[in-house]
């Protein structure tokens, strides 16, 4: 099987998730976002479209300007164009979507199917479907997370109380990594390319599992706050983000000493978060406020609070475009907000 190759400008996308700053690998976008700034120094973040494309697990390829999100109960995916704000396709799945990952280098998405119990890998240039990857274990699919350094999926299967690691490139099976107790019900999965760390967060257990990618063993747990539910990480600062569903707050974990060095009071019912590396922002999906809270990470403060559609859940973003995708499960919808 042959792969595209991504045209240099947006490989160096990428390479800032394993490297340092976007802005310092790819000019051009710093220079556009440097202009932006200059233009609208006062401007904040603020929804510029709503497209009734679904409301489900969501996820952006920067290598392409695309997002996927799930059309449940509907077995499918809608492809929109970040430039236009439109769907402009369809990929089929087996329904019942838990989770959607980008590797933008290789210009794949993975989408996983709960009740299937396969992770369905689909070819990002063309939106073709490549295969349906069977990850190790048994039960249903969960959270899924690719490590775009060492081409490694990891996969949430709830039911068995494990992770499952594959090859991404040929689905081959890997690992499977006990996790916590029978008590636990894992809903995130993170992974940090530079330092090979794979988080887990432990809804009913309020903790954070921390797995290490090169001998895919649990290195700690990490206690956070009530209810953990969304994971992500700046992989230039080595900071983790977990949103707390029940208490109303994200807690920020040191990537280097796996304990918790902030907690950041946000909406009600916080699901989900995600980070935009080249800026060091983090975005949280208040899903009991219709809100996203967008925190500055050198601060560890909220800078703005952005009205999105109703019960917003999964949240993408594209680090070049500076564009965050919400997926609002109440109306089917996804909310487009810009950040200058």
């Amino acid at each position: 099987m042959s792969i595209r190759r991504t045209p240099l400008h947006l490989r160096h996308v990428v390479l800032v998730v394993l490297t340092a700053s976007l802005t310092s690998l790819l000019p051009v976008a710093a220079a556009t976002a440097q202009s932006s700034r200059a233009t609208a120094q006062s401007s904040r973040p603020t929804v510029i479209a709503t497209i009734p494309s679904g409301g489900g697990v969501i996820t952006a390829n920067a290598s392409t300007n695309r997002v996927y999100v799930g059309q449940d109960p509907l077995p499918s995916l809608a492809v929109i164009s970040g430039a236009t704000n439109t769907v402009v396709g369809i990929v089929p799945t087996q329904g019942f979507h838990t989770g959607l990952a980008t590797d933008p280098f290789r210009n794949r998405i993975y989408v996983s199917q709960q009740f299937a119990g396969q992770v369905r890998v689909i070819d990002g240039s063309t939106d073709a479907v490549l295969s349906d990857c069977s990850p190790p274990g048994s039960g249903g699919v969960n959270g899924v997370a690719v490590n775009v350094s060492t081409n490694r999926l990891y996969v949430v299967r709830n039911d068995a109380q494990l992770v499952a690691v594959a090859d991404a490139a040929t689905c081959a099976p890997v690992a499977t990594i006990p996790i916590n107790g029978p008590s636990a019900a894992h809903n995130g999965i993170t992974v940090n390319p530079r330092t090979n760390r794979v988080y887990v967060s432990n809804r009913f257990n309020n903790t954070v599992t921390v797995i290490d990618g090169a001998t895919n063993t649990v290195v700690t747990t990490v206690p956070v706050g009530n209810e953990p539910r969304g994971v992500d990480v700046n992989p230039a600062t080595n900071r983790v983000y977990v949103a707390n569903i029940g208490d109303g707050t994200v807690s920020v974990i040191s990537g280097a000493s796996n304990t918790v060095t902030a907690t950041i009071p946000v909406g009600t019912a916080p699901v989900e978060v995600r980070v935009n590396p080249a800026r060091n922002r983090i975005y949280v999906t208040n899903n009991g406020s219709n809100t996203v809270s967008v925190i500055k990470g050198a601060s560890n403060t909220v800078v703005a609070t952005v009205p999105v559609g109703p019960q917003p859940d999964d949240l993408a973003v594209n680090p070049v475009t500076n564009r965050i995708y919400v997926a609002n499960t109440g109306d089917n919808t996804v909310s487009v907000i810009a950040d200058p």
